[in-house]
């Protein structure tokens, strides 16, 4: 790209690339790769992403899809093994990521269907819009969901292949696929995070003194024990994550009390639950899963958001606004 590319402008671009690995019986391997001028710094933005789109891709022969120029109207990319066409999108400007993701698996009546999306935040100009892949997995950081929303590209949407291609794996591949699956679950974190996923070392942070308690006012967290995520094991109604890697750490929600009775979400991540709870000085776990869910459903980075909101609460208090 020349120096001085708007990163909001039609020259930039917006990479989605595959591992060398992805799509192949290697464990843990699934991951996306996001790319672009970043419109927070102007400069390189990174994030990556899990779940199945990746693996979806690569079934499909792409290693990598590069999104250049603007379009003038709303629009998604729909891919299978034997089509890359740009379909029109203004029935689904301006709705949510899993609003969206459920119309177009509607629209689409196919069970193979796998989707990156972006909310309602991107397509406004939110600097830090992020990416969601399905409803579990964000790429969060560096604003790359703007990007794509810029470029007026609401989804991109690959139609997996019934009989994907086969990779050939030798004995000694097949030897190395299975050491490392061993190596991973002897790991000595392995269980509590197939368990609890990032949610399980809120009290690990606040015991090594790094919760950003308050805006960082202070280090420790006098809410930590109730925003610690064995707090959340019986409300796990079913247990997810990445293809093909055997930790599984994220899990679907069902809240069994208070304001969120009967509503489903997902388990928040440690990060959200660090900055959206402490950072804000909220103790109040069924808060944190609500507002870390609707800034997956209105496509924002979690981390930016709560750190924009504690900064504000911050001013406020010393009244400076």
């Amino acid at each position: 790209l020349q120096a001085g590319t708007d990163p909001l402008g039609p020259d930039n671009i917006v990479t989605f690339a595959c591992g060398l690995l992805t799509g192949t019986p290697a464990p843990a391997s699934s991951r996306l790769h996001v790319n672009a001028l970043s419109p927070q710094t102007g400069l390189l933005g990174s994030s990556n992403i899990g779940g199945s789109f990746g693996n979806a891709l690569r079934a499909c022969g792409i290693q990598q899809i590069i999104v250049r120029g603007r379009s003038p109207y709303p629009v998604y990319l729909y891919i299978d093994e034997d089509t890359i066409v740009l379909r029109k999108a203004e029935s689904l400007w301006g709705l949510t990521t899993d609003a969206t993701y459920e119309q177009l698996k509607g629209r689409l009546d196919n069970k193979r269907i796998r989707m990156v999306t972006i909310g309602p935040g991107a397509e406004n100009g939110a600097r830090f819009g992020c990416i969601m892949s399905g409803r579990h997995h964000a790429a969060g950081r560096t604003g790359m969901g703007t990007v794509m929303g810029s470029k007026m590209l609401k989804a991109i949407v690959v139609k997996e292949p019934k009989k994907p291609p086969r990779f050939h794996t030798d004995s000694e591949g097949r030897e190395a696929i299975k050491r490392y699956i061993f190596l991973i679950k002897e790991a000595p974190e392995f269980k509590l995070v197939a368990s609890l996923g990032g949610a399980g070392y809120i009290k690990w942070a606040d015991e090594h003194g790094i919760m950003p308690t308050r805006n960082f006012q202070d280090c420790h967290f006098e809410g930590t024990d109730q925003l610690d995520g064995e707090n959340l094991t019986d409300n796990i109604t079913r247990r997810r994550g990445c293809r093909r890697c055997p930790v599984q750490c994220k899990a679907d929600l069902t809240i069994d009390r208070g304001k969120l009775k009967g509503q489903t979400a997902v388990r928040p991540e440690f990060e959200p639950i660090l900055t959206l709870g402490a950072k804000c000085g909220l103790s109040d776990l069924d808060a944190v899963i609500y507002l870390d869910n609707l800034c997956s459903r209105v496509g924002l980075d979690s981390l930016s958001a709560s750190a924009v909101i504690a900064f504000a609460m911050d001013l406020y208090e010393r009244g400076i606004i």
